[in-house]
């Protein structure tokens, strides 16, 4: 709904809130995102039927977490990823494991 009112400042606070404790890298460039992108990357599940087939057949999965992230509960993914994953939690980083300056 928020997407749909006012793209660009909704834009810009996912952008804030993805790099957050540190301040939005000047290089990040976007693209035009459209409301169907947004939707499938917010309704996106984790399947853990799917986590097991990959771990069964030999393939290393490696989770990378921050542990001041904005834009998901780090500590619930840990708890979620760690049966299935080599799950690492970076103190002091956001989302996009940046660390503050």
């Amino acid at each position: 709904m928020y997407f749909s009112k006012d793209k660009e400042g909704y834009l810009q606070n996912f952008l804030s809130s993805s790099f957050l404790p540190a301040p939005i890298h000047k290089e990040v460039k976007l693209i035009d995102p459209k409301a169907q992108d947004l939707e499938e990357l917010l309704s996106f599940v984790w399947k853990t039927d799917e986590l097991k087939t990959l771990q069964c057949k030999g393939i290393k999965i490696q989770v990378y977490l921050g542990s001041k992230d904005k834009i998901i509960n780090s500590a619930k993914a840990k708890e979620f990823f760690l049966p299935y994953a080599d799950t690492y939690m970076i103190n002091g980083a956001g989302h996009t494991l940046n660390i503050g300056e």
